[in-house]
């Protein structure tokens, strides 16, 4: 990872919503971007809620099958 001082990179990804996290704006000095370059990655989903939690826990014992409680997978970005 390194740190990118792209002027014209914070312009393109900037939104309105991001001054909530960014109270200076996007031209703000101190705000900076984060590169990050990755060979692969790893990654979870899953029901997301308490309630879709509770639904797949309910569905599972109807169904008389556990449900998974996360999808999980690799991904190779090379």
């Amino acid at each position: 990872a390194c740190i990118v001082d792209d002027r014209a990179k914070i312009e393109e990804l900037w939104s309105p919503a991001m001054k909530l996290f960014f109270p200076g704006g996007k031209d703000d000095p101190n705000l900076r971007l984060i590169q990050v370059r990755a060979d692969s990655a790893e990654y979870w989903d899953g029901p997301g809620t308490l309630l879709g939690t509770a639904l797949s826990f309910v569905l599972s014992a109807v169904q008389d099958e556990p449900a998974p409680l996360a999808d999980n997978g690799f991904i190779d970005l090379r």
